[in-house]
Order: C-alpha cells, then sequence, then structure tokens
C-alpha cells in the first residue's frame, strides 16, 4: 500500500469516513467504538456522551488513537495518535458540523438540534496531535557525522534498565522498520555475543538476570552451547559469554534518511549544512537559533542535539555540560569466506573490542582508546595502523580462522562521552524552552528510534510516556548520580 502525502492525508481525513475511536481501560485494555469526527486544521474532533465510556477513560487517560479506513479498493488508512480532552466549549457548533458533515446540511441541523436537546448530555472530545513546525539544522549532509561513522550494533547488553530498556524498543523498531516508520532500515540479525573473563562474570550474570527480568531474550551460554551457536568462536578457560539471539547490526545512513523523509512528508524542515552557531535568550527562556550566516530561525523550544559540538553550542547561554569527545576506530577485513562463511556480532569484553559481520564477505571490527580526547573540528578520520593491526589479532584471536583475512580499510568517528558513558536527555536548568539530548557516548544509533519518541514526548507532554528518563536527567553528575557499569570497557556500558 502507498504512503499517503501530507496533503493526501488531509484531503482523505476531510472525507466523511467512519472511524475507530480507541482509549484506555482503566485496566490498561483498549477500548474500540466507531465514531463519527470532524477534522479542521489539523485538530479532530468527534462528539461522545458524557458517561459513555470512551469519555470516562479520555478524563482518567488522555491517551487515545484514531483510526479511519476505507473498507473498498483503493484500501486507504491513517491512524492518528494523541492527547485528547474533553470539553464544553462550542459543543453545539461541534454537533451540527459532524452531523452535517456525514448526513448532509438539513438533516444534519435537524439530528443535531434533536440530539441537543435530548435527555442524553453531550461532550465534545478534541485530540491534540502533537507540534508539527519543526527545523532541523544540520550542520552538514544526514548522517555525515557520529551516526555515519558508527559500527551501528543494534544490541540489549547493557548494565542499567534505562538503556537496556531502550535497546530493546529501538531493536524491535529496527527489526519491523517499514511497517512502524516507512523505509528500509538496513537490519541484519546475527544473533549478539557478549564475551567476558573472570573478572567480569560477575557483572555478566547480574546483567542477564537482569534483561531476562525484563523481558529481553538473552542467556548466559555453556563453551557447549557456544559449539553449537557458533562453532567459529573460541571461549578459553577463564571465559564466560551471553547470547542474544534477536541482536545484530543495521544501516545508518538508511535509518537516518528514513526518519528523514518520513518528518518532511510531516512538515517539517531539514536545513542541510546550515549548522547552529549560537541561542538568543532573553528573560530566561529561549528566543531564537542564530545561524553560522547569521540567520535567525524564531521559537520558544530548542533541542540541542549537535554530538561532539554540543558542549560549545550550551556554553553559549552559559550552560556547562561534562561531554567530552573521543576518537573510535573501525576497520574492516575481508573474512575468508570458505573458511568462516558467517559469524555473529560479538562484544568481546574480554578483549576490549567488537566486531561485527559486514555484508557476505566482510567483518568490521571497532576499537579505541576511551581517554583519547578529540576536537570535533581537527581529529584524524582515518585509522592508526598499529591499533588496526591490533584489532586483527584479537580477532584471529577470537576467531582462529580469521587469521587469513585481510585488511581493506577504515575510519574513525566520535563518541560525545559523559562522565558515566550515558546519555542526558532533559530539560536544561535555567533556561525556559531549552532541550538537551547529548552525550550518547557511543550508544546514540542503537538507541535512537526510542531516544527521538521519548523526547519528542519529554519536550511535547513534559514526560515520555513508556520510560522513566530520570536516571538520565541533567543534574545527576552535580547530584553525585551516576549511573554504573559492571565492566571496565565503558561503551558496553
Amino acid at each position: 500500500m502507498p504512503r499517503l502525502t501530507p496533503q493526501e492525508i488531509d484531503a482523505y481525513l476531510a472525507g466523511p469516513h467512519v472511524a475507530h475511536f480507541a482509549s484506555i481501560r482503566e485496566d490498561g485494555s483498549p477500548h474500540v467504538s466507531p465514531v463519527w469526527y470532524q477534522w479542521e486544521d489539523g485538530k479532530v474532533t468527534v462528539v461522545s456522551g458524557d458517561a459513555a465510556v470512551k469519555t470516562r477513560n479520555v478524563r482518567r487517560n488522555p491517551r487515545v488513537a484514531l483510526s479511519v479506513a476505507t473498507d473498498e479498493w483503493p484500501y486507504q488508512y491513517v491512524i492518528l495518535e494523541g492527547d485528547a480532552t474533553v470539553s464544553n466549549d462550542n459543543l453545539k457548533d461541534a454537533v451540527r458540523r459532524i452531523f452535517s458533515r456525514y448526513e448532509g446540511a438539513e438533516r444534519g441541523e435537524q439530528d443535531a438540534a434533536d440530539l441537543a436537546e435530548g435527555d442524553q448530555k453531550l461532550v465534545a472530545i478534541e485530540i491534540d496531535l502533537g507540534i508539527a513546525n519543526t527545523v532541523l539544522l544540520e550542520r552538514d549532509v544526514l548522517g555525515s557525522g557520529s551516526t555515519g561513522r558508527s559500527q551501528a550494533i543494534c544490541r540489549m547488553h547493557y548494565s542499567n534498565r534505562i538503556t537496556t530498556q531502550l535497546a530493546w524498543q529501538s531493536l524491535q523498531v529496527f527489526a519491523d522498520f517499514d511497517a512502524r516508520v516507512g523505509g528500509r532500515s538496513g537490519f541484519v540479525q546475527t544473533g549478539y555475543l557478549v564475551v567476558v573473563n573472570e573478572a567480569d562474570q560477575g557483572g555478566l550474570e547480574r546483567n542477564v538476570a537482569m534483561h531476562q527480568e525484563m523481558g529481553v531474550p538473552t542467556s548466559v551460554v555453556s563453551p557447549d552451547d557456544l559449539a553449537k551457536l557458533a562453532p567459529m568462536v573460541t571461549l578459553y578457560d577463564d571465559e564466560r559469554a551471553a547470547w542474544e539471539p534477536n541482536s545484530g547490526y543495521a544501516d545508518p545512513y538508511q535509518v537516518t534518511v528514513s526518519y528523514a523523509a518520513r518528518a518532511r512528508e510531516a512538515g517539517a524542515v531539514i536545513a542541510s549544512r546550515n549548522p547552529a552557531a549560537g541561542i538568543d535568550t532573553a528573560s530566561g527562556r529561549v528566543q531564537s537559533v542564530v545561524t553560522a550566516a547569521g540567520d535567525r530561525v524564531a521559537t520558544d523550544t530548542i533541542i540541542v542535539a549537535a554530538g561532539p559540538w554540543s558542549k560549545q553550542i550550551l556554553a553559549g547561554v552559559g550552560v556547562d555540560v561534562p561531554l567530552l569527545p573521543v576518537r573510535h576506530q573501525v576497520a574492516t577485513v575481508a573474512r575468508p569466506v570458505e573458511l568462516v562463511p558467517q559469524h555473529p556480532t560479538v562484544g568481546d569484553i574480554s578483549q576490549s573490542f567488537s566486531f561485527r559481520p559486514d555484508g557476505s564477505n566482510f567483518t568490521t571490527m571497532g576499537f579505541g582508546d576511551d581517554e583519547e580526547q578529540s576536537d570535533p573540528d581537527a581529529y584524524p578520520q582515518g585509522i592508526d595502523p598499529s591499533a588496526a593491526a591490533s584489532a586483527r589479532e584479537r580477532l584471529a584471536r577470537r576467531i582462529p580462522s580469521m587469521s587469513d583475512s585481510y585488511y581493506r580499510g577504515g575510519w574513525s568517528g566520535l563518541f560525545t562521552t559523559t562522565p558515566d558513558w550515558h546519555p542526558i536527555l532533559d530539560s536544561v536548568p535555567g533556561v525556559e524552552g531549552l532541550f538537551c539530548a547529548v552525550g550518547f557516548s557511543g550508544h546514540g544509533f542503537k538507541l535512537s528510534p526510542a531516544i527521538s519518541k521519548a523526547v519528542a514526548e519529554l519536550v511535547a507532554e513534559g514526560k515520555a510516556r513508556d520510560v522513566d528518563l530520570s536516571p538520565l536527567r541533567f543534574n545527576r553528575f552535580a547530584e553525585g548520580d551516576l549511573l554504573d557499569s559492571s565492566y571496565r570497557y565503558r561503551v558496553l556500558a
């Protein structure tokens, strides 16, 4: 079924289709009922009885959805989600408009008048569909920063519930991307193996127990289990491993441009090669974003998500945020496919690097010095031959047949780290209307679907709906309430 453009959606919703209104009962189950609705100026209104189930549900929980679908060819449907409010304002006009829309002006006027004079008390339910007038100021082109230089591993193995939850939600989006977002994610399910040595075994077991409690498919595996799952991988006597069957890797560029396409369809403006240079404030609240060209974009809401440049942008409004860009290297080798036709993605904590398959005959390795501070405007974007050679030796130790692999190329990118290697997702204290999504510390891409949803909800509604973002609050560093990691290899968090 072809995806509708915003203009087609507007025209479609303007027609008198029967819709289904979904609200949430007190026990959390859905309640669905057919409704007539009014669509005007991007707003949805339905009329309901004051004592109706959906009205009671909305008063208790405002989250609703409206599904509008045709029952004949060409089949089309639109699903609108938002928060609803119950109102008596302009009720008579709302009843008249909705009935006339479906029954014609004369019949609609009469039925609306009869209903208004009846015994049943009516209310209008109005649905707020969120913020549509957004502008993205992109420093270069989409995917040219840390996202495009990511190793793009998608896994859930973390030491904290918050990152595990975000990763698990995100993986489900990557795996069903066309249906949920539209476009391609390039997701490849390879399975993910975490390998630790004796010093980290306790952390591994605690993490896996937490993940299983949260519903993540994972388990600690024995050497015999591993011989069946990944016979090419060598596990040494002092090592243990955990396995995530659903994990893998995705394509950062495809994911980015697909989200961008959906945003444009919804009315967003993406201004490429137009970096933000500063923020104007007055009386403690944001007024506009200043671009490098000196232009100003007036707004009352700003989200800083500028990766390694975020620190300097926030410093311009007197906000000190503990961000440190560090260089991370990625190298690709051609693997001997006659010996290693495939292998899982591996987080090799024991050897402080990671690797994953890349297509049918390559393997991509990620490695680096967590302490190598870098200037985002002037850092080596290639790789260090000695570091790549060391990573290849570690790869051959983990998969002995990879000793016959050979180097094909590589690049470097930046992790924008925080003191606890976890992001900051919060409003910025002291500046009204200013939010930040910064300090992803090498986790940003794999968490991006869930984070984008949570931050949008934070901005539009005051808090995320499905996840508690308080562990990632801005002030946690000043409060000394940092998140811990079970491992010394901090990018595994």
